[in-house]
């Protein structure tokens, strides 16, 4: 879940969003439901918690063909030693749906819904436009246009933070440090 550029509650929402297809299991070392709910809500059919990979109990092999069978399965992954009782993925999926509804009054470009997106993973521009075929110049006057037109100081930055406020994008909702 916590990855170098783009956490992975980002991650999964984007690829969700525009790879639909695309089955993703979590791996992360948070156990917390806040943590499994986000990426739930994004997309993820399947959760592994890092710890219960290491030491006693299943080794990694098995821990990750159950949790590849299930998915195959169509069914949904978590790791059992969390014993999550949160909300199923399906209810937290529409609740992600109902608020990602509220970029629709906004009335932004498909372009710049995805830009919106990847910026929220702090990518450069050139990373940016490796994912959708654009100049970094090209996108940083998308950029540019996007915050003038909405009022917005601060560029990237700015842009970034009127989408958490007006729930655009998510982020993973770390409430504790993972123990390695």
């Amino acid at each position: 879940v916590e990855m170098k550029k783009m956490d992975g509650v980002t991650a999964s929402d984007y690829v969700n969003e525009y790879f639909p297809g695309i089955k993703i299991i979590a791996v992360s070392s948070h156990g917390e439901e806040a943590v499994i709910q986000d990426m739930l809500a994004c997309g993820c059919v399947g959760y592994v918690f890092r710890h219960s990979l290491f030491g006693k109990g299943k080794s990694f092999e098995v821990i990750l063909k159950t949790a590849l069978v299930q998915v195959a399965a169509n069914k949904i992954y978590i790791d059992e030693r969390i014993n999550y009782q949160g909300p199923g993925r399906d209810e937290l999926m529409l609740k992600r749906r109902e608020e990602k509804k509220l970029i629709e009054r906004f009335d932004f470009s498909r372009i710049e819904k995805e830009i919106i997106a990847l910026n929220a993973g702090n990518l450069s521009y050139r990373e940016m436009g490796a994912i959708l075929s654009q100049s970094p110049r090209t996108l940083e006057n998308k950029v540019n246009e996007l915050t003038k037109r909405l009022d917005i100081p601060d560029g990237k930055e700015g842009l970034k933070m009127f989408s958490l406020r007006n729930l655009l994008i998510k982020l993973a909702r770390f409430t504790q440090t993972p123990k390695d």
